[in-house]
């Protein structure tokens, strides 16, 4: 699953916004992170910066990033819009979803933002919609082959209950194996394999 976050509509200090800059960083799911140059916004949407001037920032500031092709991180707002990019920071909240072959399936560093020109108006806070994480092929295997019901996958990242398996297929043990520790290595959780092992009754 692909991580989506949100920056909310930036916050106008009304009834005469001021003018300001902002910045955003990136802490990707590898380590390395990245910073765009400075944005702008102006309380009249007239220089406001749209999803497309961050995009265009974006690939600019992540040329370093190892794998990095530019859209990696796509732009996007809630709902329906017939041009999304088009779309200004200060009349839309804007999300970022990490579907490119070097982040996708991660779960990323949360985006921070830099007022450059601190007062009332600042740029709109940064929530995750969706958290990224890898596609569970293992899990998939096992539920398909019985030894699992669906209700005994655990959130990933997470140690699942002791289960008992289902029906224990026709595999040798080599197979069922290697498919408890490659779930456990997708879920980073080495209690994972111990488990499903316990579960085919294999320790």
């Amino acid at each position: 699953m692909n991580e989506v976050q949100e920056m909310a509509r930036h916050t106008l200090d009304l009834p005469t916004p001021s003018p300001g800059s902002f910045s955003l960083t990136f802490t990707l799911a590898s380590g390395e992170s990245f910073t765009t140059g400075l944005l702008t916004w102006d309380g009249s949407v007239t220089f406001a910066a749209t999803l497309g001037d961050i995009l265009a920032a974006i690939n600019l500031a992540a040329v370093g990033v190892s794998g990095w092709a530019d859209g990696d991180i796509q732009l996007g707002v809630e709902g329906f819009s017939l041009d999304p990019l088009a779309e200004n920071i200060e009349n839309a909240a804007a999300r970022f979803t990490y579907s490119g072959a070097s982040v996708a399936g991660q779960r990323h560093g949360l985006m921070t933002t830099f007022d450059a020109n601190p007062h009332p108006s600042s740029p709109g806070t940064v929530t995750v919609i969706t958290p990224g994480s890898p596609a569970r092929i293992e899990w998939a295997a096992l539920t398909v082959l019985g030894v699992v019901d669906v209700t005994d996958i655990p959130t990933h990242g997470d140690t699942p209950s002791d289960f008992v398996a289902t029906k224990v297929p026709c595999l040798s043990n080599e197979t069922l194996c290697a498919l408890a520790r490659g779930a456990a290595i997708t879920d980073g959780n080495s209690l994972v394999e111990e488990k499903i092992l316990k579960a085919v009754r294999l320790i």
